[in-house]
């Protein structure tokens, strides 16, 4: 049997499984014979042998069990030995197979190695003698067959290995190129074979040169490193070689073997990867926010300079935890967005920061970090809304003061949008007018309180008041149609807004 190790870099490694003992599987018509064969056989060597007393019980037993050679008789009765020989080569089997017969006709023996036969020995003689030797031919053949099936899969496994596998002499002359390195250097075998690598592979060494490489392999055994080489088109591209002397029982090297992957996709991707960290990077300490990365507890992994815009140093506030910053009342907030991140999913909200400058409002935004398919942090983003929380507090108190001025005001007093339609209207246009506030809201002033025939003042009045100050004394219509003598005061209300980022 055979056992094979693959290894990284493609080494492969072929080794003997040597068992605790040779199956045999011995065929022969005389049951008395095969008791004293099995004893004597297993007497001289680490022998496990089974016996079947015809061909079609021996050809059951194949079927059913493992055996590492057969020995079978010549001449027995329905199916010889010949019959069996034939049947198991017929089935793809190269088993070794022994004929051990008291039929000693040369001829027998020409047609038996003729058809597949491995040897041929003769019963007749000193007991001693012919189970020494067949003991020791036994081992020697079975061996052999181990051995040439370790190379056919050999050669079959690196046929199909997905790197370039190549084989040069002490000279360099190429011996070997398997399909991989058709396929990765545009050449085919009978091309290259024969030929030398450094003409057929143009090849750039980084800080080195091949004849430095080649004593490195000789001298460690095996040499790994990354060269730029050239298909047979003129296509550079990037390859990992790891080069191998093969030495002979002398310890000199007779050879080389060379395992080739092509790295360009590989080297492009870590290049594009390594650009996308740069940006990352540059994004995340330039941001006008403050970026954290924190890890499933709550600890901060990473933050980026904007920190220190809230009077920290980032070495004070890496490795500290999220509540060292925070009230105890906005733990429970703070537990609950850590316990949905951890599940993918996003989190948002307010929280109250104590900094060195002051207790801080700010918003955040915060996503599960993925590692692969598993989620190993969180990374948030802060944006100071304290001065936007100021001036919203100061617009509020206006608005409050505005609204008690409009509304307490003694004369009837309505607030209008630029084109000139009904926003708000106080207790006192409700009482003069007959119209309630719901009535009112979002009807043309002119509309609501303005004769026919008083319009075209009205809207003179309207151009006057949207240049500054307008004043007139005029007539209006109320509710239940009845006119009422008005004196109007018109003018417009600047309103300033700020905007924070």
């Amino acid at each position: 049997m055979t056992r094979v190790t693959v290894e990284p870099a493609s080494r492969i490694t072929f080794e003997l499984n040597n068992p605790a003992s040779i199956r045999i599987l011995h065929v022969d018509d005389d049951a008395s014979f095969l008791k004293v064969a099995k004893s004597c056989l297993e007497a001289h060597g680490e022998f496990d042998v089974d016996t079947a007393t015809s061909v079609d019980e021996a050809i059951e037993k194949l079927e059913n069990r493992n055996y590492d050679a057969i020995i079978s008789d010549y001449s027995m009765p329905e199916k010889d030995g010949l019959d069996l020989l034939k049947t198991v080569r017929e089935r793809g089997s190269n088993i070794p197979f022994i004929f051990f017969t008291g039929k000693g006709r040369e001829e027998i023996a020409i047609k038996a190695l003729n058809i597949g036969a491995d040897r041929y020995f003769n019963k007749n003689g000193s007991t001693e003698t012919v189970y020494s030797e067949l003991a020791r031919s036994l081992t020697e053949t079975v061996k052999l067959k181990q051995t040439e099936a370790r190379l056919v899969y050999q050669a079959q496994l690196i046929q199909v290995l997905n790197e370039a596998v190549l084989g040069s002499d002490v000279n360099l002359i190429i011996n070997y190129w398997n399909s991989a390195a058709e396929k990765m250097y545009g050449w085919k075998s009978e091309e290259v074979i024969g030929r030398t690598s450094p003409e057929v592979l143009r090849t750039e060494f980084n800080g080195t040169d091949r004849s430095t490489v080649l004593r490195r392999a000789r001298e460690t055994g095996r040499v790994c490193i990354e060269v730029v080489q050239y298909r047979k088109d003129g296509t550079p591209i990037n390859v990992e070689t790891t080069l191998f002397p093969l030495k002979d029982q002398n310890d000199q090297t007779t050879a080389y073997l060379a395992v080739n992957r092509d790295i360009t996709e590989r080297l492009k991707a870590e290049r594009r990867l390594k650009e996308s960290e740069e940006k990352y990077r540059s994004l995340f300490e330039n941001a006008e926010d403050v970026m954290i990365v924190f890890d499933l507890k709550g600890n901060v992994a990473s933050i980026n300079r904007a920190v220190e815009n809230y009077g920290f140093r980032r070495s004070d506030v890496i490795g500290k935890n999220v509540r060292e910053f925070t009230s105890q009342e906005q733990w429970p907030q703070i537990f609950k967005d850590f316990a949905e991140l951890a599940t993918g999913k996003s989190a948002r909200g307010t929280l109250e920061l104590d900094s060195p400058v002051g207790r801080r409002h700010v918003e955040y935004i915060s996503n599960p970090a993925w590692k692969g398919n598993e989620i190993t942090g969180v990374q948030t983003t802060l944006r100071d809304v304290t001065e936007r929380r100021h001036f919203e507090e100061a617009l509020r108190e206006s608005e409050e003061k505005f609204r008690g001025l409009f509304m307490g005001n003694p004369e009837a007093t309505v607030y209008l949008s630029p084109d000139f339609q009904v926003l708000d209207v106080n207790p006192c246009f409700s009482t003069l007018f007959g119209y309630s506030p719901e009535e009112a809201k979002g009807k043309n002033i002119n509309d609501l309180v303005v004769p026919e025939e008083k319009m075209h003042e009205a809207q003179s009045l309207d151009r006057k008041a949207a240049e500054g100050y307008a004043r007139q004394n005029t007539v209006r219509r109320r509710k239940d149609g009845t006119m009422v003598h008005v004196s109007i005061s018109a003018a417009p209300v600047s309103v300033v807004a700020e905007f924070l980022k």
